[in-house]
């Protein structure tokens, strides 16, 4: 008689088992189906996206990889020293608004900077960056946008300008 007794309180905890292996499971797929959806966002994204800890990359995107023309083993690579990215001009730019970040002092969210690739070529690039916590230590987050074509566009129409005022000019005085 004991066991029957005990019976509906076994049935009962079985149950709650059972539901919560349910609840874990669901929420393990909602996990993997959020993972893959960030994963998605981030390597499909048509920009350069990167988290930085101190002096290192810990996370790029391939759409990094390519604007670069490096390696991700390479990026990620301890020796990897980032200033190799920045064009010679814009290195004290770049180190000063790295110490101040890093002192906590306040720093633009977005700026721009001439960096270069692995072959040399020259990249106007405006990035913006956030201060973010990865694997429970103090990192960057950036998001690199190439500007070049965008840049020689507007230095083209500034020509034209110009061109167009001189020729202007020139037609008032004749």
């Amino acid at each position: 008689s004991s066991f029957l007794e005990l019976l509906p309180a076994v049935i009962s905890q079985v149950i709650d088992e059972i539901e919560i292996e349910q609840r874990l499971a669901h929420t393990e797929q909602a996990l993997k189906t959020s993972e893959s959806n960030f994963r998605q966002i981030f390597e499909q994204s048509g920009r350069a996206i990167f988290v930085q800890q101190e002096a290192s990359f810990v996370l790029i995107n391939s759409a990094f990889e390519e604007l670069f023309e490096y390696s991700k083993d390479e990026l990620l690579s301890d020796d990897f020293d980032f200033l190799e990215l920045v064009h010679d001009e814009f290195r004290d730019k770049i180190k000063s608004r790295e110490l101040n970040r890093l002192l906590g002092n306040s720093v633009k969210k977005d700026f721009d900077f001439q960096a270069i690739s692995k072959s040399g070529r020259i990249i106007d690039a405006v990035v913006s960056t956030s201060k973010i916590t990865w694997n429970g230590k103090s990192a960057s987050l950036g998001i690199l946008n190439d500007v070049t074509e965008y840049k020689k566009f507007q230095d083209e129409i500034r020509k034209s300008a110009k061109l167009e005022s001189l020729g202007f000019l020139a037609s008032g005085v004749a």
